[in-house]
């Protein structure tokens, strides 16, 4: 499969959707390029994590919320236990901020999964923002283990209603 070298000649959309088709496994990554708009920070890079074509992982400097904000926003966290997180992470360096609230026994298991799959979905959907970057493809690496837990985003969540370079020729026209 031949990708776009510029994310400018096609659409993250078209990328995830082409990948997503191939099953393709391995690291997409983007770097941003200096647009005339200047909504870009040339340089900063942006990773995505494919496993069989689905999403499993994003990196991104980009601001999202954290985890403990989301579990806070729905309702996952009490006041109490959100103020006991930042002495429990202080204690824990090194551990996952969903690992030392489990294992304090502050939030279930399954609220720590659904804010992290809530937190994939934001991060990727930042990237979306992105208008103009080089597009990279690193082959298959193991996933870490903690990669694997929060499972993958479906394509429903990165395909569907996002904006393809199709459609920029349509409207040109």
């Amino acid at each position: 499969m031949q990708l776009p070298s510029r994310l400018s000649t096609s659409t993250l959309g078209d990328l995830l959707g082409a990948l997503y088709r191939e099953k393709t496994t391995g690291l997409l990554e983007l770097c941003e390029l200096r647009t005339p708009s200047g909504s870009t920070v040339p340089g900063r890079q942006h990773r995505i994590q494919l496993f069989s074509g689905l999403v499993t992982a994003v990196e991104t400097p980009l601001r999202v919320p954290r985890l403990g904000e989301i579990l806070a926003q729905d309702g996952s966290a009490p006041g109490p236990s959100i103020q006991r997180l930042a002495s429990l992470v202080a204690a824990h360096r090194g551990r996952r901020t969903g690992e030392v609230l489990v294992a304090a026994g502050l939030i279930p298991e399954s609220a720590v999964e659904r804010a992290l799959r809530i937190q994939l979905r934001a991060r990727l959907e930042a990237l979306f923002a992105i208008e103009e970057a080089t597009i990279c493809f690193h082959t298959a690496r193991p996933l870490a283990a903690a990669l694997r837990q929060t499972g993958p985003l479906a394509p429903s969540d990165f395909l569907h209603g996002r904006p393809r370079a199709r459609d920029r020729h349509r409207r040109v026209a």
